[in-house]
């Protein structure tokens, strides 16, 4: 626009200056014209800046579509250069089987170390097998070591000795980054519990069991790899159980009881007239039943059903209604809430349960 004015101001001094060239005057309408025209056309199509570079605030009105395609280009750079890679790189990014690379999720649960899946690396984990021996014996991931989770229990409730001998026999050291996997009788989520209990920080589930040791390709051995025996020495973490000298205590502070029960059997009983009742069935995808494992809801189905049942991350969960509250304990400490655990029903003969049996 400046050149325009100095034209325009040159021209008017050519008109004034000297009668005798007048017809000069006659011209002036048609440069501005000309003028104005380049400054429409051409300006624009050099994306109005000095050098030639685009302007994302400058629209060549001569190709307009072109222009916003290159718009979204300018502005796709733009976020890359920002997040220091591109976009598609974060949906495709992955892992080998082998590999430490977390697979990038769009959204991931708050404790997603404790889950692994398709696309995760099993390299450098102490893998534990959770089923009976018979079906270890079948075929199981090649060096996994064999820890029957019901072979760690006295009438229905861990035996801490017990799981003591166990880890010593399997060879599991205290500095191992155990991962565990089995099937769907709950095994693998009462170990989870139990090694949580037990005082061992890096444990996670393989989520869908044998069946995504399967979706994996993973080719099964059934040969028993031998192991050393070490000295794995039990920490026990009280806060993770209670008991029957801990349960008035417990229930004094500021919990919320949770029943992982079926609903017919929390409306004939159940651990205090609070207590909130969440189905096991709800933590898995429903198209993932099966003998081989379960694989658990995704981020935001978890929350919406814990957000729905009113959960609280700053209070203590405390579930009951075992062997199905092995599974929603790992689930709450999945989505980053501090749960508790009782084990057994000895609670039902308690002055604190309420029955509607009469």
């Amino acid at each position: 626009m400046g050149k325009i004015l100095s034209i325009t101001r040159m021209c008017r001094s050519i008109c004034t200056s000297d009668a005798s060239e007048i017809r000069l005057c006659r011209i002036v309408p048609v440069l501005m014209l000309a003028v104005l025209a380049f400054a429409l056309v051409v300006v624009p199509a050099m994306a109005g800046t000095e050098t030639g570079e685009f302007c994302a605030t400058c629209p060549d009105w001569t190709d307009l579509d072109g222009w916003m395609a290159k718009k979204q280009a300018y502005e796709q750079e733009g976020l890359e250069q920002a997040t220091g890679r591109s976009v598609a790189a974060k949906v495709n990014e992955g892992s080998s089987l082998t590999g430490s690379q977390e697979p990038v999720q769009e959204a991931r649960y708050p404790h997603f170390e404790i889950i692994a899946g398709q696309g995760t690396g099993l390299q450098g984990k102490a893998l534990i097998d959770a089923r009976s021996p018979a079906e270890f014996g079948q075929g199981h991931l090649p060096g996994a070591r064999n820890l029957y989770w019901k072979g760690l229990q006295h009438s229905g409730r861990l035996d801490p000795a017990l799981a003591e001998a166990a880890l010593q026999k399997a060879g599991v050291n205290r500095s191992d980054n155990i991962l565990v996997y089995g099937g769907s009788d709950g095994g693998p989520e009462f170990l989870f519990w139990a090694l949580r209990y037990l005082g061992h920080r890096n444990v996670s589930v393989l989520d869908g069991g044998m069946g995504a040791a399967a979706g994996m390709g993973i080719s099964l051995d059934s040969s028993v790899p031998p192991v050393a025996e070490s000295n794995y020495t039990a920490r026990l973490v009280q806060s993770m159980l209670v008991d029957e000298n801990s349960l008035g205590s417990a229930l004094a502070e500021d919990v919320q009881v949770l029943d992982a029960r079926d609903f017919s059997d929390y409306g004939l009983s159940r651990l205090t007239g609070n207590a909130l009742q969440i189905s096991t069935d709800k933590l898995y995808q429903s198209q993932s039943q099966s003998q081989d494992g379960l694989q658990i809801a995704g981020p935001d189905d978890l929350k919406k059903l814990f957000d729905g049942r009113g959960l609280d991350r700053n209070k203590t969960q405390l579930v009951y209604g075992t062997p199905k509250a092995y599974a929603l304990f790992y689930c709450l400490e999945l989505m980053g809430y501090r749960a508790s655990l009782i084990e057994g029903a000895w609670w039902s003969k308690t002055r604190w349960a309420v029955s509607n049996v009469r």
